[in-house]
């Protein structure tokens, strides 16, 4: 299962995965370290959940997963949850500091 993370303090309501702070971290040239806080999967529940075809983590209270998605593949083969739609994820309250 993926761990993912969002930047300490700052009141996201989603994560990303680590390689993506990492990115970001090297790109930046004002930032020299960030502090992360883990989010785990919590099922059922809110907070943000993985989408598993477009490779990213969505507000699960927000509308991004469903027909107006072009990946949109319901499991039952008509209507309702989506095949892609993974587990939802909420913060810890763990954290770990990457830097440069």
């Amino acid at each position: 299962m993926k761990k993912l993370y969002s930047i300490k303090g700052s009141g996201a309501e989603t994560c990303e995965e680590l390689d993506s702070f990492k990115e970001t971290l090297a790109e930046d040239d004002h930032r020299t370290s960030y502090e992360l806080e883990e989010w785990e999967p919590d099922i059922p529940g809110d907070g943000t959940f993985w989408c598993k075809e477009e490779g990213e983590a969505y507000d699960s209270s927000a509308s991004y997963c469903g027909t107006q998605c072009n990946a949109y593949a319901p499991r039952n083969g008509t209507s309702g949850r989506c095949r892609w739609h993974s587990h939802t994820y909420s913060p810890t309250g763990k954290t770990i500091t990457i830097v440069k």
